[in-house]
Formats: structure tokens, sequence, C-alpha cells
């Protein structure tokens, strides 16, 4: 008897594990369905020409140190933040902010 309430119960367990898969398999594919292709041209055109930009980028040589520190100065009196001067360069934030500190405190007052 209690073999068959096991089982019962195994079987019942079984039935409400493989409905809850249908419906996420039902989820998934009209998640899928609703993607417009358009869109994902557009977004695998995008990341075409971004990954072109930044072999372009990639691929010329780095600045040297008192061409660095000239760009950065220069663009800060353009009136540009650290971060894009620092994202423009390619180089970190510390370093734009120690080339501008060291360039204020050379400027006499």
């Amino acid at each position: 008897m209690n073999f068959h309430i096991g089982l019962s119960l195994l079987i019942l367990f079984q039935i409400v594990v493989d409905l809850i898969l249908i419906v996420a398999f039902i989820l998934v594919y009209r998640r899928l369905h609703l993607l417009n292709p358009k869109k994902l041209d557009q977004l695998i055109l995008l990341l075409r020409q971004n990954e072109a930009m930044v072999e372009g980028v990639l691929s010329q040589p780095p600045e040297k140190g008192e061409q660095k520190a000239d760009s950065v100065i220069q663009m800060f009196q353009q009136g540009m933040d650290m971060a894009e001067i620092s994202n423009t360069l390619g180089i970190s934030e510390a370093e734009v902010e120690l080339i501008i500190q060291k360039a204020s405190k050379g400027k006499p007052q």
C-alpha cells in the first residue's frame, strides 16, 4: 500500500515538473519570437563598427612622455574632464590627475 502511495506521489511530482518545463519552454520561445531581426542586425553592425574603431586605436603607437603630458594639458584646458581625457588617451584617471597636478605646480602664479 505504501509503495503505491509513494509511486503515485512520484508520478504526480514528475507531471508537475514536466508542466513547469513546458511553460518555461513556451515563455522562452515567445521571448525569442518577439525579437526584431532588424534591431539585431543594427546591433551587430554597431558592434562591428566599434570593433573596427578599437582596432584602429590599438594599432596606433602609444604617445610618449612629453607628448602625452602635452595632450592631457591641452585637453584639460579645452574643458574636458579627467574621465574624458583618460578614455580618449587610453590612460588611467590617476595618471591624468598626476599630469595636471604636476603642470599646475610648475606654472608660475
